[in-house]
């Protein structure tokens, strides 16, 4: 089952299973260097997360596909043992574009898949992020992109 997340004045909808739960982000900062997301959902077992935050920055919709190309590029420089993946973009229903790549990487303690999405809501930054462990890839990474299909902006 899933449940629809409604943010940022229900300007943003998507849906996530059930068992991502609400996470306080003040007790999951060990899991994210530098800013912790304004909100996250996990699977605290499975180290699995989705998180959104809005980064600060001004982002006009049409300029979306640069931004990600800069976002990507700095992961790839940055991400131990960065592995590309794929990157698409998607229209949202209004109007708007989503942009997204996924990439693996490894931690000290395991190898990951992630997932990072970015686009505009009222010209600001949004940003969605999902991890999860390698070897939870094939169900979780699935579960990714439903969650990802799933976004509408109003």
């Amino acid at each position: 089952m899933s449940r629809e997340i409604n943010l940022y004045e229900n300007k943003l909808r998507f849906n996530i299973e059930d068992e991502f739960e609400d996470m306080n982000p003040n007790e999951c900062r060990q899991y994210f260097a530098g800013q912790t997301p304004e909100k996250i959902f996990g699977i605290p077992e499975k180290k699995a997360f989705i998180t959104v935050m809005r980064s600060g920055n001004g982002l006009d919709p049409s300029e979306t596909e640069k931004r990600l190309n800069e976002y990507y590029y700095a992961y790839s420089r940055s991400a131990a043992n960065f592995s590309n993946g794929k990157m698409v973009k998607r229209e949202l229903n209004n109007g708007g574009v989503m942009g997204a790549f996924h990439f693996g990487s490894t931690t000290a303690e395991r190898n990951l898949l992630n997932f990072f999405s970015l686009l505009s809501i009222d010209g600001q930054e949004v940003i969605m992020t999902m991890h999860c462990a390698a070897e939870d890839s094939m169900r979780l990474g699935k579960e990714f992109v439903k969650t990802l299909d799933s976004v509408q902006v109003d």
